[in-house]
């Protein structure tokens, strides 16, 4: 384990635990009663594990960090459901909820400043900066991308393609290939919460050679 994550593991383990117990009646809809219960020591021990796993992408200022903690705590609730033989339209459905209580204690009005912040001039020069940063490919774990700007005919506010997916990486590392699609899925309720709207046409998981996020405000 990278010590920048040793020294994060009680704070991810404190924000998972409580988001997959906010999504409790979720978990009761689909499995049954008591069964996040019979789970819960499990899918914590999981996300110990992934935490081990996390590749270091440059800690507080890595603009990705966040995507791995977070998105690889989906890995980790998803590896417990498949090995207990849940299909993966349940399994797509408890990684969205579980994602969705992530941001369930930030306001409306606060979600929405952070979507307006996200879109704003003042963003896209970080990430314009952060992005050819990407590209010296300093950590080989991370994500690699490039800012696009909208073409005769496109009507986008930012968009981003994404060349290399570092979420992807460590999926087909650790033998999670399968699960990748729920990480996927969860990108547009992230931004949506946001008041952000998404469209993504190609993706890296589906063997396409980028990741097409397009953004829109207030979709």
């Amino acid at each position: 384990m990278h010590p920048y994550y040793a020294a994060k593991t009680d704070s991810l383990l404190d924000d998972f635990r409580a988001a997959v117990s906010q999504a409790a009646p979720e978990f009761e809809d689909l499995l049954g009663v008591g069964r996040l219960e019979d789970l819960a020591g499990r899918i914590e021990a999981s996300y110990r594990e992934v935490i081990a796993q996390l590749p270091y992408v440059g800690g507080d200022e890595g603009r990705m960090t966040p995507f791995f903690e977070r998105g690889l705590s989906l890995v980790a609730l998803g590896r417990v459901l498949r090995a207990e033989g849940v299909g993966t339209g349940r399994i797509g459905r408890l990684t969205k909820a579980v994602f969705r209580e992530y941001f369930a204690s930030i306001p409306e009005a606060g979600r929405r400043q952070l979507g307006t912040d996200f879109l704003s001039a003042g963003n896209r020069a970080v990430l314009e900066r952060e992005a050819g940063r990407s590209q010296t490919r300093e950590h080989p774990e991370d994500f690699v991308y490039s800012i696009v700007e909208a073409g005769e005919g496109e009507d986008f506010d930012l968009g981003i393609d994404y060349h290399e997916c570092g979420l992807s990486k460590f999926c087909h590392k650790h033998g999670d290939l399968d699960l990748l699609p729920h990480i996927c899925a969860v990108d547009f309720d992230a931004y949506a919460l946001r008041s952000v709207g998404l469209e993504r046409k190609t993706t890296l998981a589906s063997g396409a050679e980028r990741c097409d996020f397009r953004f829109k405000a207030g979709s």
